[in-house]
């Protein structure tokens, strides 16, 4: 979800030819995106064109495999092999199911109370109130 906001202002700041044409460099970029117009982040804009966003699990995917050409081919294969991005809490389930063990509570942080102080007497209360 967060992924889908993230494109909906990158589109809505960066969309069109002639705001790319005016961000030729990175610094550039940056400093567009450092402004963002308070229309874009409105919230109702915002979930109004995240629901209207048609980016699938298989799309990022795709990109993903794209990207990694391309950085192949400038840079050489990269360290060390990288996994298959998971892209929802129930593929990760699938592939890394809890146990009823791992639900438990282990604590890691042991606070200590202090005792319990004894009872003060009925005169012990009477001595400091002033009263006999």
């Amino acid at each position: 979800m967060i992924l889908c906001v993230g494109l909906v202002v990158l589109t809505s700041m960066l969309g069109t030819r002639d705001k790319l044409k005016a961000c030729p460099g990175q610094y550039e970029t940056m400093e567009v995106l450092r402004a963002i117009e308070p229309r874009y982040m409105q919230e109702g804009f915002l979930v109004l064109q995240v629901l209207e966003l048609q980016v699938s699990a298989q799309d990022v995917e795709r990109e993903q495999r794209t990207q990694l050409k391309r950085w192949k081919k400038k840079r050489g294969e990269p360290g060390p092999k990288l996994p298959q991005r998971m892209h929802s809490a129930r593929a990760i389930m699938a592939t890394e199911p809890h146990t009823h063990q791992d639900l438990r509570q282990k604590p890691t942080i042991m606070v200590q109370y202090p005792s319990v102080p004894e009872e003060k007497s009925e005169l012990n209360l009477r001595k400091k109130r002033g009263s006999l």
